[in-house]
């Protein structure tokens, strides 16, 4: 038999913050740093999420760099209790905020500020946060 009771999950974007990555300890060279991202089940029932991090590039970038407007940059699955709060740490890819070099052969970090836009998918964007990066 099948219940008619209906039961909702709803996962809620409080709030995120940048931490930049502080050597090995942080993930090393390949990693810009962590985003820490606040859920909240608002529903009646245990629920999942997969948090998406795009990294959107700086204001103003010349479209010669040719690159994507946003690239994923890190992503979590994150499964919640009804009621329950926790905060999700995504290590976001230093290759996000890179492009490959020709001249060179070798990828190239582009310095700017950039935008972390945390998403349930790329059309759903929940929060942003400015991420500065060194090249």
């Amino acid at each position: 038999m099948y219940s008619t009771r209906s039961a909702t999950i709803s996962i809620g974007y409080e709030d995120a913050s940048f931490t930049p990555a502080d050597g090995a300890a942080d993930g090393g060279p390949d990693v810009l740093g962590t985003l820490t991202v606040r859920l909240r089940n608002t529903g009646d029932r245990p629920g999942r999420e997969v948090v998406q991090v795009y990294l959107a590039a700086p204001a103003g970038e010349d479209p010669a760099v040719g690159r994507p407007a946003r690239v994923l940059a890190g992503f979590l699955s994150v499964e919640l209790a009804a009621g329950a709060v926790t905060e999700a740490r995504i290590a976001l890819a230093r290759r996000a905020a890179q492009i490959w070099d020709p001249s060179e052969g070798d990828w190239r970090t582009l310095a700017g500020t950039y935008t972390a836009e945390v998403a349930r998918s790329v059309a759903d964007r929940r929060l942003t946060v400015p991420v500065a990066v060194n090249g």
